[in-house]
């Protein structure tokens, strides 16, 4: 979880003077790019440049730019919809379905073949599922009230906020599944 509040909040840091003088000096920090994508940087003041010529120079980038940023809207719109429609689903289900209290926890009885699950304080059990005896009903149970304790949902709703920011980077998916198998791992 600190790894995603990290990878979030760390490129808005902003390095003191002293670090980034330290670093201008380093190997890596040598050089420059072969490819400059600043199109105001292909001026210089030795230059005369048009308004067409300007114009050549900004319009690719900045067409680049507005199509990026419509894509990036356009999937965080998409992912926005999923989530909202994941979260509704399992709030529909909590309404609908037979619900029983056991302490903190409510029981929503379900008439869907689904596996167990827990979302907050509410654990997701049908009892029809597989066949299931009743000690095997209490050890699922007792293994989503653990979930519950720990609040997980937070943690994956969490996870699924940063997914939709980030839709567009792998790792965010690869980090979200780590973090339900670690979840599991702790239930158990």
């Amino acid at each position: 979880m600190l790894s995603l509040i990290f990878s979030v909040v760390l490129p808005f840091v902003a390095l003191p003077s002293q670090w980034i003088n330290s670093i201008s000096g380093h190997s890596l920090a040598i050089g420059s790019f072969p490819i400059n994508i600043n199109p105001f940087t292909l001026m210089t003041s030795n230059t005369t440049v048009t308004s067409t010529q300007l114009a050549h120079y900004l319009n690719p980038w900045m067409f680049l730019l507005m199509a990026l940023t419509i894509i990036y809207i356009l999937g965080l719109f998409y992912k926005s919809v999923i989530l909202i429609g994941k979260v509704n689903k399992i709030l529909t289900k909590i309404k609908k379905n037979v619900k029983r209290q056991e302490g903190a926890y409510w029981l929503v009885d379900m008439d869907m073949e689904l596996p167990a699950f827990s979302f907050f304080n509410y654990i997701f059990i049908n009892k029809n599922y597989k066949k299931l005896t009743n000690e095997d009903i209490l050890r699922i149970k007792n293994h989503e009230i653990i979930h519950a304790k720990q609040w997980h949902t937070l943690d994956i709703l969490f996870v699924e906020l940063i997914s939709v920011i980030f839709w567009f980077n792998p790792l965010v998916l690869y980090t979200k599944s780590k973090l339900q198998e670690i979840h599991e791992f702790i239930a158990d």
